[in-house]
């Protein structure tokens, strides 16, 4: 070539071919492939008087030395690591040279001279083809720069020149009668040579298609080192402003950054305070390493110290209790729970009581539900889902509207019904009617709050008896007596023992049966057995008892015993209707209730005994409860009597609300004042 400055174009492509091939590993497989489009804004540094072989060319510098041009190709880029790429540019550019000399030239018109500016025009049309290795590097957000070098040989130099009058601007050329003389264009026959040089850049990549397609604009700057035509100083320099479309091989790459601490501490105890109060815990020494592997860097931050704990006293303590046991008798229970035919909501919202069972199809098994008439109402939409999804019936859900329960709050109470139904148990919408009508409070204590309270319910009715029918619990388990009354248990703390707090728990497994805590010291806990408490327990397992002491520095010392439960089965056998309702202030037996009364007296024979109970809730006064729930038990009786004459009952009695139905706990809800309205028939017999 015998250009010094193309030489070392060529000694730079080489070298940085050499430095990326040897940059590369195994893993480097990632590769794109960009079809790319130019367009360019060429400056030309002419330093000649006249170009060879081409004639009236240039009769001195050119002032002017602009052009422009386009290119397009193909880019292969192959990923190296720590974020670098090595990449291959191979495409065809088209660009031009309009360059031009003004002269200034004395002309005679009649007895006048003039000055006459006449300007050399001269424009070259290159094409060429282009190879440009570089070497890319991503910097931050899908932003690179770039760098190399290029060779660039011609295919082709087309050449046009002429002469054109600038000034004055009436004055044509005597030859051509035009402003312009001297045109010829031909290919230049000379050497077609070599475009040179470096090039650099910035690009972004904005990715496309799960990062499998991208488009990257850049802006880069061709440097020329060698000459357009031998024998001439003529370099070329681009300005380009490039549109890649480009293609990933592979996936692009992500890196997961994850940090991992390790800890290292060695402890040593003490027992002397003064240690405790001087060394508690030491300098940590921190030291981190970053590990590679795939597409995962992992920051491992090592955390080493040493400790100096207080061990202190070790106290001792433990529970003792008066008694050990806890005897329940059992004995074998039939029982029809009626169901309530309404649903309760929250005070002024359309949000139903929280403990509702909301559990769709999947999760629902009726002969789950314990035997219990607060579980099994809690269930009712369930229960009448199921029931519904068996058969056509259709219900209708009526509420009453008052100052407190608008229209608008009854409509939305009603779509919470029907849309779990529909959407839970898929039961057509058509199946499920609504009716409003207007409340009259006509019973005494109306005004009172928990009266109130009741009047956020919708009632269901149904001609299908099937719908609303009680739920059968048959030979099941039930808790006739149980002793002791209470339990007294007593902690045994160690005399040089200082408590902050204590909390006494009673458990079986996660359920809680009893519990109490407090601030201080508390060493002698007496726990009730009442109904309530004796009903939350499973009988089958023991009760585990755990005491735990918080000491004034906040460490806590704990001490466990069990209270076990001695089942005794009864050879008895009872069989009960809970519960026959009465609407409030009522003694009136329902429509309803009849039929299930006529259902108990097939449980009668001629062994029977019978106890007829009546109850209330806890609105009004005691006296007139007692009058209430007495009428309500001998109007029930009354009504056996007519079914089997021979009936031998033994007891009609009133309990108002002294006594709690059985599994009733308190008159607290609107479901359990509601369940208080009744009268539990007792049917006892002895077990062959």
């Amino acid at each position: 070539l015998g250009n010094s400055k193309m030489k070392k174009i060529l000694s730079f492509i080489i070298f940085l071919f050499s430095l990326t091939v040897a940059m590369a590993e195994s893993d480097s497989i990632a590769s794109t492939l960009k079809p790319y489009f130019e367009y360019m804004l060429i400056h030309h540094e002419p330093r000649f008087d006249k170009i060879p072989e081409i004639e009236y060319c240039c009769p001195g510098k050119t002032d002017i030395n602009n052009g422009s041009g386009w290119g397009a190709g193909l880019k292969y880029e192959l990923a190296l690591p720590n974020s670098m790429f090595l990449g291959l540019k191979f495409g065809v550019y088209s660009y031009d040279a309009v360059m031009g000399t003004s002269e200034w030239k004395k002309i005679r018109i009649g007895d006048a001279v003039e000055d006459m500016l006449i300007r050399h025009h001269t424009i070259f049309d290159f094409t060429n083809l282009h190879i440009n290795p570089y070497l890319k590097l991503n910097l931050f957000y899908n932003v690179s720069i770039f760098a190399g070098g290029y060779a660039s040989p011609y295919l082709a130099k087309k050449y046009e020149i002429y002469e054109e009058i600038i000034k004055p601007e009436n004055k044509v050329f005597e030859d051509t009668k035009t402003r312009t003389r001297n045109h010829q264009s031909d290919n230049y026959k000379g050497e077609m040579g070599l475009w040179g040089g470096m090039n650099f850049g910035i690009a972004y990549d904005l990715y496309l298609f799960e990062d499998q397609v991208f488009l990257s604009p850049e802006i880069s700057y061709n440097l020329g080192l060698n000459n357009a035509v031998n024998r001439l100083d003529w370099e070329v320099n681009s300005l380009n402003f490039g549109l890649n479309l480009g293609f990933n091989f592979h996936k692009h790459r992500k890196i997961q950054d994850i940090r991992s601490v390790f800890y290292t501490i060695d402890t040593v105890y003490v027992r002397s305070k003064f240690y405790k109060d001087i060394y508690v815990r030491g300098a940590e020494l921190i030291d981190s390493t970053i590990k590679l592997r795939e597409n995962i860097r992992e920051t491992r931050v090592f955390i080493t110290r040493i400790d100096t704990l207080f061990r202190g006293r070790k106290y001792e303590i433990s529970l003792s209790m008066s008694n050990p046991d806890l005897t329940i008798e059992i004995r074998k229970a039939n029982q029809e729970f009626q169901n309530l035919n309404v649903i309760f909501f929250k005070p002024e919202t359309a949000e139903l009581l929280d403990r509702y069972e909301l559990i769709g199809p999947s999760d629902f098994n009726l002969d789950s539900i314990p035997a219990n008439a607060i579980d099994i109402h809690y269930n009712l939409l369930n229960i009448i889902g199921y029931r519904m999804s068996q058969c056509d019936a259709i219900i209708t859900l009526v509420g009453e509207t008052d100052s407190l329960n608008t229209r608008e709050l009854i409509d939305s109470r009603f779509r919470v019904i029907s849309d779990y139904l529909a959407k839970t148990w898929n039961i057509d919408k058509k199946r499920i009617k609504t009716k409003i009508s207007h409340a009259r409070r006509k019973a005494k204590n109306k005004h009172d709050e928990r009266y109130i309270e009741e009047m956020n319910k919708i009632r269901i009715s149904t001609k299908d008896l099937a719908i609303l029918s009680p739920i059968k619990k048959v030979n099941f388990d039930e808790i006739k007596q149980f002793s002791p009354e209470q339990a007294n248990i007593s902690v045994n703390l160690d005399e040089y023992m200082e408590i902050s707090a204590f909390h006494l728990m009673m458990y079986q497994g996660k359920r809680m049966i009893f519990e109490e805590e407090g601030e201080g010291a508390k060493e002698d806990f007496t726990v009730p057995f009442n109904e309530q408490l004796i009903s939350n327990i499973d009988v089958s397992k023991p009760i585990d008892i755990t005491y735990i002491a918080t000491l004034p520095d906040g460490k806590k010392v704990a001490t466990n015993d069990v209270l076990n439960i001695n089942k005794v089965a009864l050879n008895e056998k009872v069989s009960r209707l809970a519960l026959i309702f009465f609407e409030f202030d009522s003694d009136k037996i329902a429509k309803n209730s009849l039929a299930q009364i006529d259902e108990l007296t097939k449980y009668i024979t001629d062994k029977s005994i019978l106890r007829i109970s009546g109850y209330s809730d806890d609105i009004g006064d005691l006296e007139y409860n007692m009058e209430l729930s007495t009428a309500r038990a001998q109007n029930v009786a009354d009504f056996i009597k007519q079914y089997n004459p021979n009936a031998y009952i033994e007891s009609v009695k009133g309990y108002a609300d002294i006594e709690f139905a059985n599994g009733i706990t308190s008159h607290g809800t609107p479901v359990e004042r509601y369940l208080s309205r009744t009268v539990v028939i007792e049917v006892f017999d002895v077990i062959e």
